[in-house]
């Protein structure tokens, strides 16, 4: 298994909910008009598998169960991979980016409402995008003994 493995596993509040103008409705706990972030407070992600595309050391594609409103699936996506370096305080760092999209409905996310002009209020695709680093252990100044 790959060391990325460990790093991607994660698991995110549900706080874009809470940045749209919808948030009070969305967060109700009826399941069909809202995500429920009372009840469905996270959303976690777990890779079970990564794999290198194609020559480049750079970009992956990781693989594992996606849960969101308490529906799991499994998805894959494309990552790429920065790093390491050090950084100007003698700290190792490492970076990983990734941007895939989720359709809510599949989740049971359903809540929407028609505008007056014939379009809805919430789109069906979630953007997910992901920037982490991360600092490795025992990196960095030295302190006194």
């Amino acid at each position: 298994m790959s060391p990325f493995s460990r790093l991607l596993r994660a698991t995110t509040a549900l706080a874009f909910v809470t940045a749209l103008p919808f948030a009070a409705h969305a967060q109700t706990a009826d399941g069909t008009t809202g995500a429920d972030a009372e009840k469905y407070p996270t959303l976690s992600f777990k890779s079970t598998k990564v794999e290198k595309v194609g020559n480049d050391n750079t970009v992956f594609k990781v693989t594992g169960p996606f849960t969101m409103h308490g529906v799991t699936k499994t998805i894959s996506f494309p990552f790429t991979v920065s790093g390491p370096v050090v950084d100007g305080f003698g700290y190792t760092r490492g970076g990983i980016k990734a941007k895939f999209d989720i359709n809510r409905q599949d989740y049971g996310v359903k809540w929407n409402q028609l505008l007056d002009n014939g379009g809805l209020a919430v789109d069906n695709i979630v953007h997910i995008n992901l920037e982490l680093e991360a600092v490795k252990a025992g990196t960095g100044p030295k302190q006194p003994a």
